[in-house]
């Protein structure tokens, strides 16, 4: 269910207390222009009324599409309001997938709507994470994530100052993990919901063997497990 409530926000320039809409929870599939807002903390923004500042603040929330079974959350601070939600709506065969950064979380969002599992596309990140930094030196990571421009998905690398580096998105990559990984991962819950490229790395490690025997069947099949298309 898609559950928005009245709660209240007090504007920082002029200490008027406002009333705003807060969605705590989001059914994708019954709200599917909720992806941009999401992507763009929309969700997070309202107007005071007297000074007309346009006022910033985030709160923890779950977003979910029960059809693919992946469900969102975001924790914002020490708002821990959506996880008593979460026993009502997590079915079997359902998983969870839990960020504390907004950034991280529009992420997640971006990825869930171009019909993708974050976990796999958090394990196309390490892998392709490796190759950058084997290719270029001096490069003072800031952040990786998943994006897409002009319809065409990417890795992207962003330092401190700012500049970006890209890399494809590797598909074929992708395919292969999914092969191998596709039953085990119905098994697997990381600690505390945080798939990211740490969890990334630690599970391809634990569960190389299963990648070797996908990528040896995809080979007999004429399939190639190369990074790009």
């Amino acid at each position: 269910m898609s559950s928005p409530k009245r709660e209240k926000v007090t504007c920082p320039a002029c200490k008027t207390l406002i009333d705003r809409w807060c969605w705590r929870t989001i059914d994708l599939r019954r709200h599917p222009e909720a992806y941009e807002k999401l992507k763009t903390g929309a969700y997070f923004k309202t107007l005071c009324p007297s000074c007309g500042r346009e006022v910033y603040e985030e709160y923890s929330m779950v977003c979910y599409d029960k059809l693919s079974g992946a469900f969102i959350q975001f924790v914002a601070g020490t708002d821990l309001e959506p996880f008593f939600y979460l026993d009502e709506l997590l079915e079997e065969g359902q998983r969870l997938s839990k960020v504390n950064d907004r950034e991280d979380f529009a992420e997640k969002v971006h990825i869930l709507q171009n019909g993708r599992d974050d976990r796999i596309v958090e394990m196309c990140k390490f892998w392709t994470l490796r190759q950058f930094f084997m290719r270029i030196s001096g490069f003072d990571l800031k952040r990786q994530y998943y994006s897409d421009e002009g319809g065409k998905e990417l890795i992207v690398f962003e330092n401190a100052a700012g500049e970006r580096a890209t890399a494809n998105f590797p598909k074929n990559l992708y395919r292969l993990f999914d092969a191998a990984y596709r039953d085990v991962l119905k098994r697997v819950k990381a600690k505390y919901d945080e798939y990211d490229t740490e969890w990334a790395d630690g599970f391809i490690r634990e569960h190389l063997d299963l990648l070797e025997h996908a990528a040896e069947e995809l080979k007999q099949k004429g399939e190639t497990n190369g990074n790009e298309e």
